[in-house]
């Protein structure tokens, strides 16, 4: 078996190089070797990528490929991704993802042409998806409305009903809604919410005192579902340091009302590190500073902030907030705004829903 990877140059142009992949299943009793980079084997495949929004999206499954595939004590370290460790999701999370993330055709490697050098995806499961475009020219995808709707669908069966959402006001008695909206929803399945709120909590644990939970650092995290080539699944994208505090010289951006009151000061190395992946079963820092692969991954209007999307990973399906106004937390101060528990055996905040599709 073979992963398809891709390099670029420093003309912007792609190599895709067949690497050995190992069969966990097989492989996951045995010793590993020493992490090192395995050579490759580069072959041209002439495509120049001047659109860097299917460079993103390539690059970003190419990720969730490379994670599905690692054995159990597997490194991609070279590439900037470092393993955290991370509770295994319950029997119903595994159901809410098989409900909205359905098995897919994978795609193929084709020849084009009379060229067996040049290489496309496969049109009936690509890596880069035409729904964009289509959108751009207004045409309406079949395809994707129709998983439109069978994704609101499944949804209806694990969500409750909407809820007023009201945020919070800050000390200059502004409002900041950190949730999307002013309506939200709760999981009806408690388990799902408690295996949400641990996965938020072992990254605090892990990345202290770089990441704590808190409206100005760690709060919230994006659903999606994995497109091909990357095998089916959903995944989560968590942000951290989202509300740095106002600064002329190391951070001079103003975020709206919800930096108000801030008090955190990232370095360089922490805002490069603080996007966060969950899929698989497996939670891992994606490291985007300067001379690593992963710093492709970010858009060029946003740069300076570090974000990575959850669109260049899958379809974006839902977003999750912790909220604020839970009765059992108190937002303490410090130099990231830590979260404490008000009360002895209190379960944390809620993890609040806001759906990315019309219900």
């Amino acid at each position: 078996m073979a992963a398809v990877i891709f390099v670029i140059t420093s003309r912007r142009h792609a190599r895709f190089t067949t690497c050995p992949v190992i069969d966990h299943h097989r492989q996951k009793h045995q010793a590993s070797p020493r992490c090192t980079r395995r050579p490759c084997l580069p072959v041209s495949v002439g495509l120049s990528f001047t659109d860097n929004q299917l460079l993103r999206t390539c690059l970003a499954r190419s990720v969730l490929l490379r994670l599905a595939n690692m054995p159990a004590d597997g490194c991609l370290a070279h590439l900037g991704i470092s393993s955290l460790l991370a509770p295994p999701a319950p029997p119903a999370f595994h159901r809410f993802a098989a409900d909205l993330a359905p098995p897919q055709r994978q795609p193929q490697l084709q020849p084009r042409g009379n060229d067996a050098g040049a290489w496309s995806w496969y049109r009936s499961g690509e890596v880069c998806s035409d729904s964009a475009a289509d959108a751009a020219a207004g045409r309406a995808d079949p395809k994707a409305t129709a998983a439109a709707a069978a994704t609101a669908t499944a949804l209806r069966r694990h969500l409750g009903p909407p809820l007023p959402y009201n945020g919070y006001t800050t000390p200059s008695g502004k409002l900041c809604r950190l949730a999307p909206g002013d309506s939200v929803h709760r999981l009806l399945d408690p388990s799902l919410e408690s295996f949400l709120l641990s996965l938020f909590r072992c990254i605090e644990q892990q990345r202290a005192p770089m990441v704590s939970l808190g409206p100005h650092c760690l709060f919230h995290a994006h659903l999606f579902a994995a497109r091909p080539p990357a095998p089916p699944g959903l995944g989560l994208l968590f942000h951290a340091c989202e509300y740095p505090d106002f600064h002329e010289a190391d951070f001079p951006y103003r975020l709206g009302h919800c930096q108000e009151a801030s008090r955190l000061r990232p370095t360089g190395r922490q805002m490069a590190q603080r996007n966060l992946l969950w899929y698989q079963d497996r939670l891992v820092l994606l490291d985007v500073s300067s001379g690593l692969l992963l710093r492709h991954l970010l858009w060029e209007e946003t740069s300076e902030l570090c974000t990575l999307y959850e669109e260049d990973f899958g379809t974006p399906l839902l977003d999750l907030t912790l909220d604020l106004g839970h009765d059992d937390c108190v937002w303490e101060g410090g130099r990231s705004g830590r979260m404490r528990r008000s009360s002895a055996g209190s379960t944390g905040p809620a993890v609040l829903i806001s759906v990315r599709t019309n219900l």
